[in-house]
């Protein structure tokens, strides 16, 4: 790893999405981070042409295009930063797909999986590509969903062709895989993969890189070869008012600090920023947390106007 050399993420992957009809980039459910880099990317392949975005995320048999970002929209929607991922996405012109497949819930073990990642992809067939051939998707999904080869389950389970690989089979279509689900900082250091803070003296700076070995090819962390295209690094983020930097660089968001006024006098309260004109279901687009007596982290807001709510607990 010494030899190797970074390129900026974005960059990297911008330059060979223009050839590509297919980009899938994953997530870590729980890091709303790795969201704000998929929204700031699908900024971009836009511009080239990219017109769906199919996301994991979205509730089965709903449509994604109509309506305000609520709860009934999907789980993983609930996050601020994801729903305004898409509240942005509706507003570039994406068509949005819902691919998440429907698992027979008699089958289970390795069967279980099989169907779920042929179902999906299948999905992604008869919904987009089956009607327009050469339409060119961005699919935002969920750790292993990205890989295009088999990987083993351990202890002797056998191994399972996840989503993107199965995509690639149905269609002849080599998608730019992309994975970003293992490569950023944890809070206690521990759980961070052996080989994350040595990459990290390859760069400068906050920016996600990638890593590329001396003829070119792409640097996986704890992946096997080819099981995607690129990995991103995340860099650690300092804090800007309380909160990730990240927000600001990545997300486009603004702090906005809390006013003294808003503060609670015992206990703790959840202070909510809510859309103008968006009715009480729709999900925050931001939500801080203030102890009485502790300075509190200012909220991060995209463009738009806001009202604001609190809930004492």
């Amino acid at each position: 790893m010494s030899q190797d050399r970074s390129e900026d993420a974005l960059a990297a992957i911008l330059r060979e999405a223009a050839t590509r009809q297919i980009v899938i980039l994953n997530e870590a459910h729980h890091v709303p981070m790795h969201r704000a880099f998929s929204m700031r990317l699908a900024r971009e392949l836009r511009k080239l042409g990219f017109e769906y975005l199919a996301c994991e995320a979205f509730t089965r048999g709903r449509d994604p295009n109509v309506g305000v970002v609520e709860r009934s929209s999907g789980a993983y929607l609930q996050d601020p930063v994801f729903a305004e991922f898409i509240r942005e996405a509706r507003r570039d012109g994406w068509k949005l797909v819902a691919y998440e497949a429907d698992v027979d819930s008699s089958v289970q073990g390795l069967e279980r999986i099989r169907q779920r990642e042929q179902g999906q992809a299948r999905n992604l067939v008869e919904q987009v590509l089956a009607r327009q051939p050469s339409a060119r998707i961005f699919v935002h999904v969920g750790y292993g969903h990205a890989l295009e080869t088999p990987q083993p389950l351990g202890q002797g389970r056998g191994s399972v062709l996840l989503m993107a690989g199965e995509l690639k089979q149905m269609t002849g279509v080599d998608p730019l895989s992309i994975d970003q689900s293992m490569t950023y900082a944890h809070s206690d250091p521990a759980r961070e993969l052996s080989s994350y803070r040595a990459a990290l003296a390859l760069q400068d700076g906050l920016e996600p890189f990638v890593l590329r070995k001396l003829d070119g090819s792409a640097r996986l962390l704890q992946l096997t070869p080819d099981a995607v295209d690129l990995q991103v690094i995340h860099p650690p983020y300092t804090l800007v008012s309380g909160r990730p930097s990240w927000l600001v660089s990545w997300a486009q968001r603004r702090p906005f600090p809390v006013p003294d006024a808003w503060l609670p006098t015992q206990g703790r309260r959840l202070i909510y920023a809510v859309h103008q004109g968006h009715p009480a279901q729709a999900i925050p687009a931001d939500i801080v947390i203030a102890e009485a007596g502790k300075a509190a982290p200012a909220l991060m807001l995209p463009a738009g106007q806001f009202r604001f709510e609190f809930e004492q607990f």
